[in-house]
């Protein structure tokens, strides 16, 4: 499918070095459907084990890119997806492309279900702009993208069901009716105007006196705020993140 125009953006040219972004959208405005699943598409990878193809689905998890430093990409996905993989691990990109990164340069954040990851190359891949999950609010609707088993790419729509740690305990604070399964770990949660609002992390069942058996199967994620606020803690400099808030600021 071709990309509308709004959906892709060449940020910059660095010594050779094109950084894509993928819908700098500041309308305010819901995109449509296909249009939200193909910015899902460009930017949430895969990840594998570390023979570099499927060995089964509890070695698989997702991983949306988010920035780009000359030929070093940053790719944001679950602790738990990364943790313990051995020497080694593989990202592939929407290309097919397979990536190896370094564990040792895998830096897990403090207390919570991140982990910013790391890989090397030359192509040109898009990245996403994040968004604010502060201003999330209950009801709105939410696009959940991941790699389900690793073997097929899952999209579908939601509503946020609550954004505090009171209901989702600590590690998470975002709860959606979205759907989920194992290797959609890492995952992007997309607001409807296409911004990174946050990372899927489980599936869980929480306490709800409203609903009639008191409980409520859910989707529990990290806001993509705590990435914003932990940057400098998982070396990743702020400056090569977009936000709403840095999308209008001019390039060199």
């Amino acid at each position: 499918m071709l990309l509308n125009k709004p959906i892709r953006h060449w940020l910059s040219v660095l010594a050779g070095t094109a950084i894509i972004l993928l819908n700098l959208n500041s309308t305010g405005l819901a995109l449509p459907r296909e249009q939200l699943e193909e910015i899902a598409r460009q930017s949430t990878a895969r990840i594998y084990g570390r023979e570099g193809t499927f060995i089964g689905v509890e070695t698989a998890g997702s991983v949306v890119l988010i920035a780009r430093d000359g030929n070093t990409y940053y790719g944001l996905t679950n602790a738990h997806v990364v943790r313990e993989r051995g020497d080694y691990f593989t990202l592939v990109t929407l290309d097919g492309q397979e990536h190896r990164v370094d564990p040792k340069q895998t830096k897990l954040l403090p207390n919570v279900d991140l982990a910013v990851v790391r890989f090397s190359s030359d192509r040109n891949y898009p990245l996403i702009q994040l968004g604010d999950s502060d201003s999330l609010q209950i009801g709105q609707t939410i696009y959940l993208t991941g790699w389900l088993g690793g073997i097929m790419r899952y999209f579908n729509e939601g509503k946020l069901i609550d954004r505090t740690n009171q209901l989702t305990q600590e590690r998470f604070g975002l709860a959606y009716s979205n759907v989920s399964d194992k290797g959609m770990s890492g995952g992007s949660l997309l607001d409807e105007e296409g911004h990174l609002i946050g990372i899927h992390s489980a599936r869980g069942t929480v306490t709800r006196n409203s609903e009639p058996n008191g409980s409520i199967t859910v989707g529990l994620g990290v806001p993509i705020n705590t990435l914003i606020q932990l940057a400098p803690q998982a070396g990743l400099d702020p400056a090569l993140i977009t936000t709403l808030n840095s999308a209008s600021r001019p390039t060199h």
